[in-house]
């Protein structure tokens, strides 16, 4: 669980939290913001709008990306074809009009009114590299070459900006034959939708209204992370429970996560399977 496959749980800020590029699924929610949480309070979130590679907190971990997918849809889906092709996992996140949390700081968050789909695992190196070659995007990742054996393919992407996540994620949706989810002009600068764009959406001009494939919002991200349906309350860390997970250099037990370590005990334990 806690090591830095690509699938794995990783921990951000201090708890632990399903890798995941999700793509969500409503296009009108607001606030396309990446977040990331602070060490103090496991559920504050701090928004951004640029991607850095890494969030430090009492460990250096990556920041992960996330995007949600339309109409709910559930289950593997894949993208690309022939040498190229990859495929990504997505859950479904029901119970639509939940009440927001108003517990965390700042607050509140997590109020979604519709169904939609987070993908379950983080975007790999190889999905991006795939994608590139498939459709010339340019993105570059961190090179990680300070773990040991450097970059592998099913490593969680890292270095990528929020603009490169962005074209990524049009990448999703034009390969199968969608609406672009953001605007970029002809020299790759990114625009806001405007009156007179195909299903220009004047309550939120980041996102087109027809994309199936999305970069979640605040709400999106962290209904998914915290909420539990059984309940209507949230939980105060994404691995479903209110006391913090156990830390640990590596390994894949439950309640457990890579978290509050130095780097030279991350890179001899769990740097090998980064």
């Amino acid at each position: 669980m806690p090591t830095c496959e690509a699938g794995k749980t990783w921990v951000t800020a201090g708890f632990a939290l399903p890798l995941m590029f999700a793509v969500s699924v409503h296009p009108h929610a607001p606030r396309n913001l990446i977040v990331r949480r602070s060490c103090a309070n496991p559920r504050r979130l701090i928004p951004f709008y640029a991607c850095p590679s890494l969030v430090l907190c009492l460990f250096v971990v990556p920041l992960l990306l996330a995007v949600c997918v339309s109409n709910a849809q559930a289950g593997l889906i894949t993208f690309g074809s022939g040498s190229n092709a990859f495929d990504i996992y997505f859950v479904t996140i029901g119970n639509p009009g939940n009440a927001a949390d108003t517990t965390g700081t700042p607050n509140p968050f997590g109020s979604v009114v519709y169904e939609y789909g987070m993908s379950q695992f983080a975007v790999s190196r190889e999905m991006i590299d795939k994608a590139n070659a498939a459709a010339s995007l340019g993105i570059t990742m961190r090179s990680m070459s300070f773990v040991t054996g450097g970059a592998r393919a099913l490593m969680p992407a890292t270095g990528i900006s929020w603009f490169e996540a962005a074209q990524f994620t049009n990448y999703l949706n034009t390969s199968q034959g969608f609406q672009a989810a953001y605007k970029f002009d002809g020299l790759g600068t990114f625009e806001l939708w405007e009156v007179g764009d195909p299903s220009f959406d004047a309550a939120n001009p980041y996102r087109n209204s027809l994309a199936n494939y999305v970069l979640p919002s605040v709400d999106e991200r962290y209904k998914a992370a915290f909420y539990d349906p059984t309940s209507g309350s949230y939980f105060n860390y994404a691995t479903g429970s209110d006391t913090a997970p156990t830390a640990v250099a590596s390994g894949t037990d439950p309640r457990t996560a890579v978290y509050s370590q130095s780097f030279s005990a991350f890179a001899a334990a769990g740097g090998a399977r980064f």
